[in-house]
């Protein structure tokens, strides 16, 4: 018993349970604000007429029903005007209920696409001591602080994350002997994710044509299958009216030079997804180490590299945003893992420095999330007094402590939202024509309490001019 409590399957499992428990307290508890509001701002009479006056709490859709007209009129304006993902489809419903249901969903799909990738990475979760680095990777290295907190940036890009992981999975396990329906089921899944994300299928493409152009034995039918499917699924957003109006609304400045573009590439992989420089840095240890022998049989690798490289691409071809790369920062991880294990560090068990290594990452993550979930909750709480006074004094200026990343001690690394204008559409519901709140910028300005009392007279008059 005492070695089972003291060996490295019981600290795996209590980093793993920790790092899943501090994710998802933040994903479940966070409200629902940004797109959240904004793809619910056609149905505040709905939500008051049932008095729901804080949307997070949402309905019970059995006892309140569901406003299907609404649902069906914004589904038309975002197909149409904004974008046609499915995801944005079906987290509609969810957005109606109270948030923990639709974001306990996109929790599990996030467990899932990291355990799905520690066993793409050969890694036993259970002793190797390459999961507190793991659990550093997938927390440092991910863009969490990019709204990640909202309902529906949480179904666009965690869901995918689990499919794409399956798919991959599956590729990369291909024998001849796959049945017709493991094809089938691998088409609709690709067709399902390419028109759920366009950034997460078009990575995955570019790294099935890298790998099907070195490898001969990757040029098989669940290869072509699941190449065809994802086109076939991006292309439902490319057909759709909205990808035109999107298009038309990029600023197209870095094309200006080829200086400027290779500027703009550069500080979206520095800034956003460093982790790829280190991947292929341990690449080159690898092939001095081992050899060109290590890739000619892990096309894994290869698929890795070229797809993370991809989604960088897509990243710099479309917002720039941390997120647009989110499919870089998911499969890196398992790049930057394979290859410590084919160096042969930290070993197949526990070391010295392996264990100060892993306890100073695991640490540090761990102590980010504990900060994460406090100011969470202590947001939560600020979150319905703000709601309550704006509708209370039908202002969009409120008095009120709020949390914002400068007050932030040095440990929280600011990777969880940073609720600095992240908040901009946290906001009553049918804020605009119910309680004729007029509100140019489009978010709550937040003052700070101490100057609630603040007049023109009410200062200390200095000597002299």
């Amino acid at each position: 018993m005492r070695e089972r409590l003291t060996g490295p399957c019981y600290w795996n499992i209590l980093w793993l349970f920790l790092y899943f428990a501090g994710i998802g307290f933040f994903l479940i508890f966070t409200p629902k604000y940004n797109d959240d509001h904004w793809f619910l701002s056609e149905m505040g009479d709905w939500f008051l007429n049932r008095d729901v006056f804080y949307i997070t709490d949402g309905v019970n859709p059995f006892e309140k029903g569901m406003p299907w007209q609404e649902i069906i009129e914004t589904i038309h304006y975002h197909y149409a005007c904004d974008n046609a993902r499915i995801g944005n489809m079906v987290v509609m419903p969810f957005l109606i209920m109270p948030k923990w249901i639709g974001s306990s969903i996109c929790c599990l799909a996030w467990i899932y696409a990291v355990l799905q990738c520690l066993a793409l990475a050969k890694i036993d979760y259970k002793k190797s001591p390459l999961l507190p680095i793991a659990i550093g990777l997938w927390y440092f290295g991910v863009p969490w602080q990019n709204h990640m907190g909202g309902l529906v940036f949480q179904f666009n890009y965690l869901i995918p994350s689990a499919i794409g992981i399956y798919i991959v999975r599956k590729l990369n396990t291909w024998t001849a002997k796959k049945s017709r329906l493991q094809c089938l089921e691998i088409f609709l899944l690709s067709v399902i994710l390419g028109a759920w994300h366009e950034g997460f299928a078009l990575p995955i493409i570019a790294g099935i044509v890298m790998v099907m152009i070195c490898y001969k034995q990757s040029r098989n039918r669940l290869y072509c299958i699941a190449f065809a499917g994802m086109l076939a699924g991006v292309s439902l957003i490319v057909l759709a009216p909205s990808f035109s109006v999107r298009t038309g609304q990029l600023n197209l400045y870095y094309m200006a030079s080829l200086w400027d573009m290779v500027k703009r590439f550069g500080k979206i992989t520095l800034y956003y997804h460093s982790l790829i420089l280190v991947l292929i840095f341990l690449e080159i240890v690898l092939y001095r180490v081992r050899g060109s022998i290590v890739f000619r049989n892990n096309r894994l690798l290869l698929f890795i590299t070229a797809s993370a490289i991809a989604s960088i691409f897509v990243s710099f071809a479309t917002t720039g945003s941390e997120r647009s790369g989110w499919w870089c920062d998911l499969i890196v991880p398992v790049g930057i893992l394979i290859s410590l294990r084919e160096v042969g560090w930290p070993g197949k068990k526990y070391s010295l420095i392996g264990i100060t290594v892993c306890v100073v990452i695991g640490c540090l993550s761990i102590f980010s999330l504990l900060l994460t979930d406090y100011y969470t909750v202590r947001n939560v709480r600020e979150c319905r007094k703000v709601i309550s006074e704006c509708i209370k004094t039908n202002k969009f200026q409120v008095y009120n402590d709020w949390f914002v990343r400068f007050d932030a001690p040095l440990a929280w690394f600011t990777k969880i939202d940073r609720y600095l204008r992240g908040w901009q559409y946290l906001l009553p519901p049918c804020s605009h024509n119910k309680y004729g709140i007029i509100n140019n910028t489009g978010y709550i300005n937040i003052v700070p309490e101490s100057l609630r009392d603040i007049t023109v007279d009410s200062g200390t008059e200095l000597v002299g001019e």
